[in-house]
């Protein structure tokens, strides 16, 4: 996951990922492995900005163990020409914040379209 992008009222972004800690703050970066479930285990997932008028952080969260796709629900996700990046915005309260993800493989669980042949038998 690499940051991207902070909308302009906001200075700084932090994402918890399950215990894996993302902070952003409109910079040069490099992309940041991570895995869902994360090392905690506790299926939480945070994503706190900071507002450039130094008013309290704002926070969206999820919880459980399909907080991962919830959180990516909840924002936009998009595929791009490679069939294993995708662009995500997350936001909240017209705050936002742009990532690129990098998947693991071609093959991976944002790739709907290899589960569109998918069915289930009549019967069992």
């Amino acid at each position: 996951l690499e940051p991207k992008d902070l909308s302009p009222n906001v200075t700084r972004v932090t994402l918890n990922l399950d215990g894996q800690n993302l902070v952003y703050y409109n910079n040069a970066t490099r992309p940041q492995p991570m895995t869902w479930p994360g090392k905690d285990g506790t299926g939480v997932i945070s994503l706190a900005f900071q507002p450039i008028d130094g008013s309290p952080e704002v926070m969206l969260n999820e919880t459980g163990s399909w907080a991962w796709l919830r959180m990516l629900r909840s924002g936009r996700f998009t595929g791009t020409s490679l069939s294993d990046v995708y662009s995500l915005r997350l936001g909240t309260e017209g705050m936002y914040a742009d990532f690129q993800l990098k998947a693991a493989s071609v093959e991976n669980p944002y790739n709907l379209e290899m589960f569109k042949k998918f069915s289930c038998p009549p019967q069992i």
